[in-house]
């Protein structure tokens, strides 16, 4: 069994592909070094390597600082020290043969570039369509993980079989559980009026903040909740919730009444988006309502959507009268099922040489 590590441009909390993809490394028996998003080591002093969960190991990786990567001699310097850093700590967990899994990251090319010269198997995730330095990546790695099929089947026409799909991955099994019966609402909910449209995340610009204002001045009587700093909106009907742990969304979800994805399809980026919150929404049997982005296209009957303000008004609309114990949520929760780390743990023990 080879053990892996796991680059990652956040941190552990975030919970995100990179996260989710050690838990199902981990679950096949792997031991994992996660490596988070480098800091400068003028800032944070280096921490040693704790365990994250069972069997994951995580550390910071330290530089110089970022800003020192807009020269190539000082960009290179540093990617060679988080290289030696991520090696040296390998040895030390004493990793067996560990393979390399990462997603695009701005500085990440030639930190794997100098891996993959040092031996490792490299594995890139293309978490994105479009997405950026794409030929690059896909032709220093050994195997690429696509998530959108948009970027899937020209990489497959051009590469074969060192590109495969690789699902959205929902939560575990057991977290969806939580999700499902979770019936005590977060307090930072009671202020806020019924019925909740709620974005459990951080928008990130990645919102169609037009269409949420028509929609909101439409219907003062929704009210629309995200995570995050404030959006501009400036409406009474729009909330700000701050930062909400991972083991606490559960407790978002049991306040909400539909799970809104009103991404901006005007921009490739936001229309090709797999967002994993769809599968909390999911695993809670919520009924969604999104802007009609790709990756819907093949769940229609899992989900209301609409192009413009009055096409969503309609759709959330439709999701508030939707029966609390029909089929559709029953459905979700399947679909949330399939997704599940353990299941997509089964699928990459399948196409990675974990037991080579």
């Amino acid at each position: 069994m080879r053990d892996a590590i796991i680059i990652a441009g956040w941190t552990w909390e975030a919970f995100n592909i990179p996260e989710r993809l050690a838990l199902s490394m981990a679950l096949l028996g792997s031991r994992v070094l996660y490596c988070a998003n480098p800091v400068s080591s003028f800032k944070e002093k280096e921490s040693p390597v704790k365990e994250l969960e069972p069997g994951i190991f995580g550390f910071t990786p330290r530089i110089w600082g970022h800003r020192l990567n807009q020269w190539s001699v000082t960009a290179a310097m540093q990617s060679r020290t988080i290289a030696d850093q991520i090696a040296r700590h390998a040895k030390q967990l004493k990793l067996r043969d560990p393979i390399v899994i990462y997603p695009y990251m701005a500085r990440i090319l030639p930190v794997c570039a100098e891996l993959r010269r040092r031996g490792f198997h490299m594995v890139y995730v293309v978490m994105d369509h479009p997405q950026t330095n794409l030929q690059a990546h896909v032709a220093l790695a050994d195997q690429t993980l696509v998530v959108q099929r948009t970027s899937l089947h020209p990489l497959r026409a051009q590469l074969g079989d060192k590109v495969h799909f690789l699902p959205e991955l929902a939560p575990s099994l057991s977290y969806q559980a939580e999700l499902s019966g979770q019936t005590v609402e977060h307090p930072a909910l009671a202020r806020i009026p019924r019925p909740r449209l709620v974005y459990a995340g951080v928008p990130h610009g990645r919102v169609h903040v037009g269409l949420i204002r028509e929609i909101l001045t439409a219907r003062p009587n929704w009210h629309y909740v995200h995570i995050g700093p404030p959006d501009g909106l400036e409406l009474p009907n729009s909330h700000a919730l701050s930062w909400i742990p991972k083991n606490m969304i559960g407790q978002i979800l049991a306040g909400t009444d539909v799970g809104f994805m009103p991404y901006d399809c005007r921009i490739e980026r936001d229309f090709n988006c797999a967002p994993l919150k769809l599968f909390d929404y999911f695993a809670a049997g919520l009924p969604v309502v999104s802007t009609p982005i790709i990756y819907l296209w093949e769940m229609p009957d899992l989900a209301y959507t609409g192009d413009t303000p009055a096409e969503l008004i309609r759709a959330v609309e439709s999701a508030l009268t939707e029966p609390r114990n029909g089929p559709a949520r029953a459905r979700r929760k399947e679909m949330a099922r399939e997704h599940s780390i353990e299941n997509i743990a089964a699928l990459l023990g399948r196409v990675l040489p974990i037991n080579d």
